[in-house]
C-alpha cells in the first residue's frame, strides 16, 4: 500500500523518537463491531490474468485465518482487505474489479470473516495514458488536451516537464525515490467523470454484496471501504534536504524545476494570476478535501452508507510547520467532509508520535465519534518500543471502528514493518482483541 508517511518513517528511523505516553481519556465507545483488518500475504495473485480471483482469495484468506485460529467473536471481528487499483485494473483487465469485489463478499460469507476494500484513488493510473499523455505522440493515448488532466506549475498552464520532454510525478511513497505517471489534476472534469463511473461500478457491486450478506444474516461481515489513498498536491519547492534528498537528486537529474504543483486544480476552482488564493496552502488543502469528498459522495449515491466509508489522511505528515505537510498540503482536518468517516494513517510518528491527542482533539471539535485507522502498524522508528495491545487501545478505546494493518513498503523498511506487524507480541495482542479480552 502506498503511503506518504513511509517517507516520514524513513526519516524518523534515522533520528529516533521520544517515548510514548498513553494515559489518555476515552472519548467514547460504540456498540458497532470493531474490525481488525489485514492484507493477506500474496493476495495479489487474485489480480493476475487467467486466474480465478475467488479461488485465489479464498486460499490466501484460509491461510491467513490459520494464523489466528479464529475470526473473532462478532463484536471484535477479523477481516481481510482487498485493494481496488481502479484506474489500472479497469483499463488492463476490464471486468476484474467487479469480479474481485464479488469474490471478496463470497469468501467473507464462506469463511465468516469480514471483507474490506481500499480504493487507490489517485496513484493507480499509469495505464490511463489516454488521460495523462499530453507530451509524447509516440506513446499510446497522446492528446494535447490531456494537459488539462495533469497538474501545472504556473498560471499559464505548463505541466512539469523533464529536459527531454517527459512528464512525471516524483514520489517516495514506497520508500524509494521513483517516477510515476504525471500528477493527476483532482478536479479536472474528465477525471471526475471517470471517478463517477468507477463509483457506479464499485457502489453497485458492493451494494449487491451487502444485500447477499444480509439475506444470510451476515451483514456485519462488510467492514467498509477506504475511499482515498493519502491525497496530496505535491509542492517540490517545499522539500528540505534532510527529508527529501533522494527526491531532490532524482528531480535535479531529470532537469525538472523544484516547483509547486496545483495550478490546474486552482484554475478550475476559479483562481487565476489576477485572482490568486490568499492562502495558497489552504486552497490546495481544500482541493484535496473536495477530491476525497467527491469519491465518498458518489459512492453514497450508489448505495454505500457513509458509515461504511473512511478517508485516508497521512497523520504522520500533518504536523503544522513540518516539511511533510508543506509538501502534501494535506492537514489532518481534511479527513472530515460529511460524506465519509474520518480516517488516518496512524504509524506513531510526527504529531502522533507520543500519543493520539491531535486526532482525539479534532474528533471532539467536530463532534465525531466513529473513525478509522486506515493504515496502521505498531512499528516505531528509532528502536523505541510501543506495546502492540496498547496501540490497539489507542484506536478502539477512543472511537475507532476499524484498523487496517499494513506492512507494504520497499526494502529495507518493509522488513521492519513486517516484523512490527507480525512479531509474537503483536500476534498475541491481535488474538487477545479477537477474543474480546
Amino acid at each position: 500500500m502506498k503511503s506518504v508517511t513511509i517517507l516520514c518513517l524513513l526519516l524518523l528511523a534515522g533520528l529516533g523518537c521520544t517515548k510514548h505516553r498513553t494515559e489518555l481519556p476515552v472519548i467514547g465507545t460504540t456498540d458497532e463491531p470493531k474490525y481488525l483488518i489485514f492484507f493477506p500475504d500474496n493476495i495479489g495473485e487474485a489480480y493476475e490474468p487467467n486466474q480465478d480471483p475467488e479461488a485465489r482469495i479464498d486460499a490466501r484468506v484460509g491461510e491467513f485465518i490459520d494464523r489466528f485460529g479464529t475470526t473473532g467473536n462478532g463484536k471484535h471481528q477479523l477481516g481481510f482487505a482487498l485493494i481496488l487499483p481502479v484506474w489500472n485494473l479497469d483499463a488492463i483487465l476490464p471486468g476484474r474489479m467487479e469480479a474481485i469485489i464479488t469474490a471478496g463478499f463470497h469468501v467473507a460469507a464462506k469463511r465468516n470473516i469480514a471483507v474490506y476494500f481500499s480504493i487507490s484513488a489517485s496513484y493507480s493510473w499509469p495505464a490511463r495514458s489516454d488521460l495523462w499523455n499530453f507530451y509524447d505522440p509516440n506513446l499510446q493515448g497522446y492528446d494535447t488536451a490531456n494537459r488539462n488532466n495533469v497538474e501545472w506549475v504556473d498560471w499559464a498552464g505548463h505541466p512539469l516537464l523533464t529536459r527531454d520532454g517527459k512528464s512525471y510525478r516524483y514520489s517516495m511513497n514506497s520508500g524509494a525515490a521513483e517516477r510515476l505517471a504525471p500528477h493527476m489534476c483532482y478536479n479536472s472534469p474528465a477525471i471526475l467523470a471517470e471517478v463517477s463511473r468507477f463509483c457506479r461500478i464499485i457502489g453497485g457491486n458492493i451494494n449487491h454484496g451487502m444485500q447477499e450478506l444480509k439475506t444470510q444474516g451476515k451483514e456485519s461481515l462488510f467492514a467498509g471501504i477506504t475511499v482515498s489513498d493519502e491525497p496530496g498536491l505535491d509542492n517540490y519547492a517545499a522539500m528540505t534536504k534532510n527529508v527529501f534528498q533522494p527526491l531532490i537528486d532524482l528531480i535535479n537529474n531529470d532537469g525538472v524545476p523544484l516547483a509547486t504543483l496545483g495550478y490546474c486544480a486552482l484554475t478550475n476552482a476559479g483562481y487565476s494570476a489576477a485572482n490568486p488564493p490568499q492562502d495558497f496552502a489552504k486552497a490546495l488543502a481544500d482541493v484535496n478535501s473536495q477530491f476525497i469528498g467527491f469519491w465518498a459522495r458518489e459512492l453514497n449515491k450508489n448505495g454505500i452508507p457513509t458509515s461504511k466509508m473512511y478517508n485516508h489522511i497521512p497523520a504522520g505528515a500533518g504536523e503544522i510547520g513540518s516539511p511533510l505537510l508543506a509538501f502534501t498540503n494535506a492537514p489532518l482536518d481534511i479527513a472530515f467532509n460529511g460524506y465519509a468517516r474520518p480516517g488516518w494513517t496512524t504509524y506513531p510518528i510526527g504529531p502522533i508520535r507520543n500519543n493520539f491527542n491531535a486526532l482525539y482533539d479534532l474528533l471532539s471539535q467536530h463532534s465525531v465519534l466513529h473513525w478509522g485507522g486506515t493504515e496502521c502498524n505498531p512499528y516505531v522508528p528509532g528502536g523505541i518500543k510501543l506495546e502492540p495491545y496498547e496501540y490497539l487501545r489507542m484506536h478502539y478505546d477512543h472511537g475507532a471502528t476499524v484498523m487496517v494493518m499494513n506492512s507494504g513498503a520497499a526494502p529495507p523498511l518493509a522488513d521492519s514493518l513486517y516484523l512490527g506487524l507480525w512479531n509474537a507480541q503483536a500476534v498475541e495482542a491481535y488474538k487477545r482483541f479477537l477474543q474480546g479480552r
